[in-house]
């Protein structure tokens, strides 16, 4: 997807990528729905360091070239 269009430009192909590239997004960034009195939020269904370097490989780089 090179970028977002307005809803009048939208194709069947469009939709069909926009479908792809989400359920990739998703299963590679889980998110769980948080509902409290004030609203609804989305989070992170993993928190602990494990997952953010499973999920974020460049951290691992990041991290390992400044020796942290």
């Amino acid at each position: 997807m090179a970028g977002i269009e307005s809803e009048k430009n939208t194709t069947p192909d469009g939709l069909a990528e926009a479908e792809d590239f989400l359920r990739h997004a998703a299963s590679r960034h889980p998110l769980v729905t948080v509902v409290t009195a004030s609203g609804a939020n989305l989070a992170p269904a993993q928190t602990d360091v494990p997952a953010t370097f499973r999920h974020r490989p460049g951290e691992r780089h990041r991290l390992a070239q400044t020796g942290v």
